[in-house]
């Protein structure tokens, strides 16, 4: 859907039937769907940046994310948000990280697509330093170590 995003008339959206060009928000209609029957949106495509799409296809995966966003935001609608790469684009840890952080919606992360190349040792280590860097939420106190090794 980002492709053409660039372009007044968003081509990719009115291809796949969605309504959305420069002068008309279609995901204002849809956020305001989802709140009133209190449903979350769930996002692909957080690990993709604009500097690593095509520019001949005028492509705008962080506007589109952006503009979803603006709409969940506004109706306080819920995000989930999802990768979109099996084996991970350039930048897409740091950009995934950038789309947890600041003053999202996004409540829920998973990542997906995780294949043999995922797994190897060339990517792998990059996917455990990004879990790391991730803010730790504070442990319930059920996942504590318990004192002395032992149980209770």
């Amino acid at each position: 859907m980002h492709s053409w995003y660039g372009t007044r008339s968003h081509p990719s959206e009115l291809t796949a039937g969605f309504y959305n060009t420069a002068n008309r928000d279609g995901y204002e209609p849809v956020a305001q769907t989802f709140a009133k029957n209190s449903c979350k949106m769930i996002l692909p495509g957080m690990d993709l940046s604009d500097v690593n799409q095509p520019k001949e296809n005028h492509s705008s995966a962080e506007l589109l994310l952006a503009q979803i966003m603006a709409a969940c935001r506004k109706h306080e609608v819920k995000v989930s948000g999802q990768n979109s790469s099996e084996s991970g684009v350039p930048g897409g840890f740091e950009q995934i990280k950038k789309n947890l952080s600041g003053d999202n919606v996004l409540d829920l992360f998973t990542y997906h697509r995780m294949g043999a190349s995922f797994f190897s040792p060339e990517h792998f280590p990059s996917f455990t330093e990004f879990v790391r860097s991730l803010k730790q939420p504070e442990l319930h106190s059920d996942d504590l170590p318990t004192r002395g090794g032992r149980r209770r």
